[in-house]
């Protein structure tokens, strides 16, 4: 059950080693672009909207026939598509989302500034400074989605498992140590693997739930919840007529789990 999630910085040819990933692995390859958790179906144009720049090597990756080309994603369709297995996810989010599941190879394409920018001049036909300007945005856009979502820094290589220098591979060398990665024992998925992903998976479910129903779409944000063996564990501040109503609307629709109320009234909270 092959799960790679992969970023890459912009002028680092990593849409080549993805593509290339993907056939060598007869994997599926998962364009993302994440969105907030659900959008909000009455508001197409406000914050829900996809948060990045799209840039030039990603138009190109649209147009394979290889992708399945998802574009905007939330984080519970992410882990849906991990939790269906052999698939290698590129894009924004899902190197976070999956972060800490044990058969879940996290890697990270990136180069020296100067290298990116004459890869972007050699492909686009662009001036340097308009290369320069291009990939800063990209940068700052990514950096922007991370920090929003999650909070951390996507350039910190503690987030992955591996960090190639494009700079001094070629992308089917990329791919190559990729693949050897993959096929190491220590990314094999067993019982626990998977559990740790189903359970990543119901914490998904039930963040989409809350955001998604009129009862409980204004406390969401304030709820966090954790599952783990069979339990599921509701903590957080809201007010007095969420407390229950949040953990009635889990229960009806997790049935299958123990769920643990310790939501608490925030002194405060507008109908506290």
């Amino acid at each position: 059950m092959t799960v790679i999630a992969m970023t890459r910085e912009m002028g680092t040819r990593g849409k080549q080693v993805a593509t290339l990933l993907s056939e060598r692995l007869a994997a599926r390859l998962v364009y993302h672009e994440l969105i907030e958790d659900p959008p909000d179906p009455a508001d197409s144009t406000g914050p829900s909207e996809v948060r990045r720049n799209l840039n030039g090597d990603d138009a190109v990756a649209r147009s394979n026939g290889a992708a399945e080309r998802n574009g905007r994603m939330t984080p519970l369709e992410i882990l849906e598509s991990a939790s269906r297995g052999n698939v290698l996810l590129r894009g924004w989010g899902a190197v976070r989302l999956l972060h800490g599941i044990p058969h879940v190879l996290c890697v990270r394409v990136c180069a020296p500034m100067e290298a990116r920018i004459a890869e972007m001049m050699r492909r686009l036909g662009v001036s340097e400074r308009t290369a320069r300007r291009e990939i800063e945005r990209n940068d700052a856009a990514h950096t922007g989605v991370l920090q929003r979502f999650f909070g951390t820094d996507w350039r910190d290589p503690l987030e992955y498992d591996m960090v190639l220098n494009s700079a001094n591979l070629t992308p089917g060398d990329c791919a190559d140590l990729i693949v050897e990665t993959a096929a190491r024992p220590v990314f094999s998925d067993n019982p626990e693997s998977r559990q740790a992903l189903a359970e990543r998976l119901v914490e998904a479910r039930i963040a989409a739930l809350l955001a998604g129903s009129p009862r409980t779409r204004r406390a969401a944000p304030s709820v966090y919840v954790s599952a783990s063996g069979g339990t599921v564990r509701l903590f957080g501040n809201v007010g007095a007529r969420d407390v229950h109503e949040i953990a009635d609307l889990v229960r009806s629709e997790i049935g299958e789990f123990q769920v643990i109320n310790d939501l608490h009234t925030s002194v405060g909270y507008p109908n506290a």
